[in-house]
């Protein structure tokens, strides 16, 4: 299953002691949903660490995707 990630949140910093944490923030996502991507990919029951994940990402999961520079 693939799909994009489209995020309208605001973040903030409750109690933050410096100023530039406890102001409004703002974050822009990148219009282009192809650099917002996200794979679901089913694995077999038998993986139960990270460490066996990683060994067969390239087999089950795409290149990742080339990032904008502005």
């Amino acid at each position: 299953m693939t799909g994009y990630v489209k995020d309208d949140s605001e973040q903030f910093v409750v109690g933050a002691s410096l100023k530039i944490l406890a102001q409004d923030s703002n974050n822009l996502q990148h219009p282009s949903p192809g650099l917002s991507p996200m794979i679901l990919v089913p694995i077999s029951d038998d993986i139960d660490t990270v460490e066996e994940l990683m060994e067969i990402r390239d087999d089950i999961f795409p290149k990742e995707p080339d990032f904008f520079t502005p």
